[in-house]
């Protein structure tokens, strides 16, 4: 009856489980694994600029707010070709921090190469 009871809150705590440390610790030591939720779909699509122009995409974000934080854009051409992808680590920072400076060096970078 112990190993049927122990069995059962294994399988809840395995399904149910908010994939933080503590859970996995937990799980690991009564040898289960983590049973992770299927990742929601989400249809997105990317809209070429007018031709002879350069599109720039840019985010940032943050592991936490504030956490570790970095931002990334892409340039693209008018066909889809890319020119130019980029990345970087920003330190500890808010996730609005992130995204305002991934916009603000995009947009000095475009006027340096107008």
């Amino acid at each position: 009856m112990i190993r049927r009871e122990f069995r059962n809150a294994s399988l809840l705590v395995t399904r149910h489980s908010m994939n933080c440390i503590v859970d996995l610790q937990i799980l690991n030591a009564w040898n289960r694994k983590a049973m992770l939720p299927k990742a929601l779909r989400i249809s997105c699509w990317w809209t070429p600029p007018p031709i002879g122009t350069i599109k720039i995409n840019c985010d940032g974000s943050s592991l936490g707010n504030p956490g570790n934080a970095s931002l990334g854009a892409s340039y693209r051409t008018s066909v889809g070709d890319f020119l130019l992808v980029i990345w970087r680590k920003i330190r500890v920072n808010t996730n609005y921090l992130a995204e305002v400076l991934a916009i603000l060096e995009r947009i000095e970078i475009a006027i340096r190469h107008e």
